[in-house]
């Protein structure tokens, strides 16, 4: 695995505000916070255009800075070999509507009080799996998910341990997840497309291979669902919930019925090829629309892979079972290759499944 990053810390206090008149295009306060933050960085050179006094941010088109007038709306340095901390004015930055200083070597503090319209995804992990609340496990586990970094992988930009909580926070998404695009929306909402529903599947291979076959050692997921791969404005995926994986001891309880494989009855039998198969349960998903396990169906369809399973291999039941909102939308030949993916990821034996490494091979070939 990559060397740890220490992440940004959310802080539970307030800052006081310092200020210099600045005779320019951008509002004085924007200035003074982009300042501060430049110097708290030590000045990088990879900021082109910023300076640690004055300067005319939207006027003279800083680096990765984006305005609306003469306020700076958006903040985009993913990616440079930053280093130090934000400072403490970015709370100054009223109209700051998005944030992306991932993949950086920052750490200290991002201020608390950030403005209201600057949205993250915040999970808070149960005190009582730390065993005695140990803060020293807390951040380890903060420093193992802050050296992953993938495209397909929503970013951990910061935490929060204070008075016993732990929070991780996380980028936020704002199409939600695909389990709400498949399962949770109206009849006038947008249905995916058969070819976007390749694409979510190729994505989310990609960062689950990612786990499995770039980091050292092999990292397994053990909580692949529908509702933990989040879709961004353009609905490329983002698998969420990595890096936890000691704290499901009981992969029943946090995947849910349907996703789990059938070793995984034997908590320690979970390996990478658990993963492979939850996400052939997700891949069914999306070819059929239905969710892994539906009490509300004829006993025989409650199972969505023990339904469909035998029904992969032949074009004219493969069809019948297509989720109903593609309209028959898409290739046939597509569809059998993508249903023969699915159908060597949920065999019942381990051994049987392929290593996602060649189901992203399989995918890339559909796209």
């Amino acid at each position: 695995m990559a060397p740890s990053l220490q992440p940004l810390i959310l802080i539970i206090t307030c800052f006081g505000v310092f200020t210099s008149h600045v005779l320019a295009k951008t509002d004085s306060q924007d200035v003074s916070a982009l300042n501060d933050a430049y110097k708290s960085m030590n000045s990088p050179s990879k900021l082109n255009g910023w300076s640690s006094s004055g300067g005319d941010p939207c006027g003279d088109s800083w680096d990765g800075i984006t305005c609306k007038g003469s306020s700076v709306t958006q903040i985009k340095v993913s990616g440079r070999g930053l280093s130090g901390s934000l400072g403490y004015q970015l709370a100054n930055l009223k109209s700051l509507t998005y944030l992306d200083v991932s993949k950086n070597n920052l750490n200290g503090n991002l201020p608390y009080q950030l403005p209201e319209n600057l949205k993250y995804a915040v999970k808070e992990i149960d005190a009582s799996l730390l065993g005695k609340g140990n803060p020293e496990e807390f951040s380890h586990i903060v420093s193992n998910i802050s050296s992953i970094h993938h495209p397909n992988m929503a970013e951990l930009v910061g935490y929060c341990s204070e008075q016993g909580r732990n929070m991780l926070v996380y980028e936020y998404f704002t199409s939600g997840s695909l389990n709400r695009f498949l399962h949770q929306t109206d009849d006038f909402s947008r249905p995916l497309t058969w070819n976007t529903r390749i694409r979510i599947a190729l994505g989310t291979a990609q960062a689950i291979e990612y786990l499995h076959e770039v980091c050292l050692p092999p990292l397994v997921h053990k909580n692949i669902k529908s509702s933990n791969i989040l879709l961004d404005s353009e609905l490329n995926p983002h698998l969420s919930d990595y890096g936890l994986a000691n704290f499901h001891h009981r992969t029943s309880q946090n995947l849910g019925v349907g996703y789990n494989a059938p070793e995984c009855a034997d908590p320690s039998a979970y390996t990478l090829k658990s993963d492979v198969y939850s996400f052939g349960v997700v891949m069914l998903e999306l070819l059929t629309g239905r969710m892994p396990y539906d009490s509300d169906r004829p006993k025989a369809e409650q199972s969505l892979v023990r339904w469909a399973k035998p029904k992969l291999k032949d074009m004219y039941t493969l069809e019948e079972m297509v989720d109903p909102a593609l309209c028959g939308l898409y290739a046939p030949e597509s569809l059998s290759a993508f249903a023969d993916i699915v159908s060597i990821c949920v065999m019942p034996e381990p051994g049987l499944r392929p290593p996602v490494s060649n189901v992203v091979e399989a995918l890339k070939r559909l796209v």
